[in-house]
């Protein structure tokens, strides 16, 4: 078995507290050689991200930025692998901004679901509908881990 974090936020991410490449020097000091980035790509208002959006239809943060960071740690930390992803929230809810974001070349794409009927997910209110998008984001996972074997 080999030991990997898919799942690093950075200060891409307005919860992220270190930056990519301090990210990459704790995975090689505690010996995780396969890390993967996966900051936040969102476009619900009730996000807290929504906020430093400059133009919402296009994207959360740089992108070009974002590989262009990866792709130099990379080059400088070759003895681990080093992934790019994001972590794109309630895709059921925005099909054209995940289609856009999935037509990137991410090697890995998280999706996650935050908020159900304007509250935090799962809650008590929003049960039914907390099953049903689990149900679709299953199918979901599955249809995009096909996708990511077929390259």
């Amino acid at each position: 078995m080999r030991l990997a974090d898919m799942h690093i936020h950075t200060t891409f991410s307005p919860d992220g507290k270190s930056s990519m490449e301090e990210q990459c020097i704790k995975a090689i000091e505690i010996g995780i050689p396969i890390i993967c980035f996966t900051d936040h790509v969102d476009f619900n208002s009730s996000e807290i991200n929504v906020g430093r959006i400059i133009n919402k239809a296009s994207t959360n943060f740089d992108v070009s930025e974002y590989f262009y960071e990866v792709n130099r740690l990379r080059r400088i930390y070759n003895s681990i692998q080093i992934l790019i992803g994001i972590e794109f929230s309630e895709p059921h809810l925005f099909p054209t901004e995940f289609e856009d974001y999935s037509s990137m070349p991410f090697d890995y794409i998280l999706g996650s679901i935050h908020h159900c009927y304007g509250s935090v997910f799962p809650g008590a209110k929003n049960i039914e509908e907390s099953k049903a998008i689990v149900l679709n984001w299953i199918q979901l996972a599955v249809l995009m881990y096909l996708k990511g074997r077929k390259t």
